[in-house]
This record gives C-alpha cells, sequence and structure tokens, in this order.
C-alpha cells in the first residue's frame, strides 16, 4: 500500500515487514526497520503526523512523527485481516470468518 502525506511525502507498506518513507515526491526511499515480518496491508494517516500500519495479521504500528518512526500495538483480535479502509479517524477492518473491525486513530 502506499500513501502520500502531502508535500512530497509518500509511505509505502509491503511483504515482509517492510517500510518505505520518501521526502522528495518517491526518487529516493529510506527504509524504517520496525522488527516485524508479517506482510502489512495498508498505511493510513488521518492527519500529516498521525497515522497507522496494519498487517495481514492484525499487528498495529503508529506513528505520531509522519511516519519517521513507529510504535507496535498488539495484533487487532487474533484475526487475519482482509481489507482496510478509513474514515476520517477511524479504520475499518474485514477479517477472517466475516468479522467486521473497527478502532479509531
Amino acid at each position: 500500500d502506499i500513501r502520500s502525506l502531502g508535500g512530497g511525502v509518500f509511505m509505502l507498506v509491503g511483504g515482509g515487514g517492510q517500510i518505505f518513507r520518501s521526502q522528495d515526491g518517491g526518487r529516493e526511499w529510506r527504509r524504517i526497520d520496525v522488527n516485524l515480518t508479517s506482510p502489512l496491508i495498508a498505511v493510513r494517516f488521518n492527519t500529516a503526523t498521525t497515522g497507522v500500519i496494519i498487517s495481514n495479521t492484525g499487528d498495529i504500528l503508529r506513528s505520531e512523527d509522519g511516519g519517521e518512526s513507529w510504535k507496535y500495538q498488539p495484533a487487532v483480535a487474533g484475526s487475519l485481516i482482509n481489507s482496510v479502509t478509513s474514515g476520517k479517524a477511524r479504520l475499518y477492518m474485514a477479517a477472517s470468518g466475516g468479522a467486521l473491525l473497527y478502532m479509531n486513530f
């Protein structure tokens, strides 16, 4: 998943727990190590500084500094997450077994 934070700043997440941040419109990318190996399926920001990353195993990473650093939060209800969408300051997650989860961020 990739998101623009505005001002040429982009966040990119993907397989193997990989997180990348660009400050120059995507010309160069810096990897951010978070010591997580599960596939990251979504990155969302509700402001230029506050954001979350969700893994397919429900792990949550939270940033308060525009994606420069990330703090781990426990997994969401032990569910496999299939899809993520957001609105204002809330995340909605479709999970295994037909569960629909949400969280404020």
